[in-house]
């Protein structure tokens, strides 16, 4: 781009301000036709110079722009910031940052910036006695400390990985962590082993005031002997909101008795997924978790098995369950998830007995029905969840729900029971006769295997047409039968 003299590359092929044009263009008398030739002429040379003087105003205005912007960038080379060097240049850059608008990438760390908190994402590889990796570990360390003393009282977002099962206890990054843990709000842990939190017998329990959410992920490679105490750290925090507990194949080693040294209440808790997808004693996990919590609050529940083999081996899940449901009173629960256990139809109905504020059903049979002497969601469970045929001096059974989701893995469900009760349950006017606290199902969904005739759930579309959100699914042919 030149920044000399402006060459005008646009000269007028009609002069306008002429005198004599003027005088012309106001006399009354008639033109020659002489006269007459020459305005023609200078009607088509005044057109070609607005056709021209167009394009020249396109290109002044172009180059007016590019001329701004160079001035912008001309002026920042001035500016005093220029001078700071890159490294405090790099961390105001990372703190001005809104949220996921840039990360960070070191061979072993990736930190992110939220705007109202501190986020850190660590991935504990290998830690051995290399020069190359203890010069690598000395870096980051003195990379964490720097963001921390810098974050200052700033909320801090946690996602640990690690990755290998001799992971030592005296990593020097986590225990910059560890130091900092009353600053944590937000925990992901995934990895082998939760040991890594294990404390000496003379240092003070980790304190854990901000903690709002933890995530504690051990499918993939399952617990191990030695971190079962750890865990007790944060059931002991009791700001917690949100508990994601996915137990790994392994923690059958740890018996219950050495699991939790007493229970555990968390006032605040509001969601607890309690998943097991490797151990063949799915009871076990259960057991250690719902006998070591009362959470008075909770909203939420979700209670999975995704490892089809051990339906034989968790029979004995709804003792614990039952135990948690009565210890911990949950009266404000409003969602409740039960997928691929073994809990026989009588056992559920008992549990939806103490949960009258439930208001999101969804229950999943296990997927291996062979080893089922009794389907959980059965003709007895269906009737039972009938708004209209108990006795009036008995409360329906979860009188506030309004989504009902379940998924049957056995044939010879009873349509004709299923059906009735949905049309029980279906109440859109609020004038209608119905029980006191009795509401209005507004979400239904069924989900059959095989092929199933479509013939019976047809008097569910005149629901699904006023209103109520009707979905049966089948695996045939169709698929959706409503």
């Amino acid at each position: 781009m030149s920044y000399g003299n402006h060459q005008r590359s646009f000269e007028p092929c009609i002069k306008i301000d002429n005198v004599s044009l003027k005088e012309n263009l106001q006399t009354w008398y008639p033109a020659t036709i002489e006269e007459l030739s020459e305005v023609m002429g200078m009607l088509k040379l005044a057109r070609e110079d607005i056709v021209d003087c167009s394009a020249e105003i396109i290109h002044l205005i172009s180059r007016r722009e590019e001329l701004i912007c160079c001035t912008k960038k001309l002026s920042g080379l001035l500016s005093p910031i220029r001078r700071v060097p890159d490294k405090i240049l790099c961390q105001i850059f990372l703190h001005c940052c809104a949220e996921n608008d840039l990360r960070y990438r070191k061979p072993d760390l990736k930190i992110s910036f939220p705007s109202d908190d501190i986020g850190y994402d660590l991935n504990m590889g290998d830690f051995v006695e290399n020069p190359e990796v203890l010069e690598q570990e000395t870096k980051l360390s003195s990379l964490i400390q720097l963001y921390l003393d810098r974050s200052k009282n700033h909320p801090l977002t946690l996602d640990l990985y690690v990755e290998k099962w001799e992971f030592p206890f005296d990593h020097p990054s986590l225990g910059l962590l560890t130091q900092e843990s009353n600053r944590w709000k937000y925990l992901a842990f995934r990895g082998q082993v939760f040991a890594m939190f294990r404390r000496p017998p003379a240092q003070e329990r980790l304190s854990f005031p901000s903690l709002e959410t933890v995530d504690l992920d051990m499918g993939v490679f399952g617990w191990g002997p030695w971190g079962v105490g750890a865990l007790e750290e944060f059931f002991l925090a009791s700001n917690i909101n949100d508990l994601r507990f996915d137990a790994g194949r392994n923690i059958g080693w740890v018996t219950t008795t050495d699991y939790l040294s007493q229970t555990s209440t968390l006032p605040t808790l509001s969601s607890l997924v309690v998943i097991n997808h490797e151990s063949l004693k799915l009871a076990d996990s259960l057991e250690r978790v719902m006998s070591s919590l009362i959470t008075p609050s909770l909203l939420e529940l979700v209670l999975e098995q995704r490892n089809e083999k051990a339906a034989e081996y968790s029979r004995q899940s709804f003792h614990h369950v039952n135990q948690f449901f009565g210890r911990s009173q949950l009266r404000s629960l409003t969602s409740l998830v039960i997928q691929g256990l073994y809990i026989k139809d009588q056992d559920i109905v008992m549990l939806l007995r103490q949960v009258p504020s439930l208001q999101n059903l969804s229950i999943h049979s296990p997927n291996f029905p062979d080893l089922l002497s009794s389907n959980p969601i059965s003709k007895f469970f269906i009737k039972r969840l009938h708004a209209g045929r108990q006795s009036p001096l008995v409360e329906p059974l979860v009188p506030k729900l309004r989504e009902l989701t379940l998924k049957v893995t056995t044939q010879g469900f009873d349509s004709s029971s299923f059906v009735d009760t949905i049309a029980s349950r279906w109440l859109p006017d609020e004038t209608s006769t119905r029980k006191p606290g009795l509401v209005c199902l507004r979400l239904v969904e069924l989900h059959l295997p095989g092929t199933v005739d479509a013939e019976p759930y047809e008097r569910l579309k005149q629901f699904d047409e006023a209103g109520l959100r009707v979905v049966v699914k089948c695996q045939g042919v169709d698929g959706y039968i409503v």
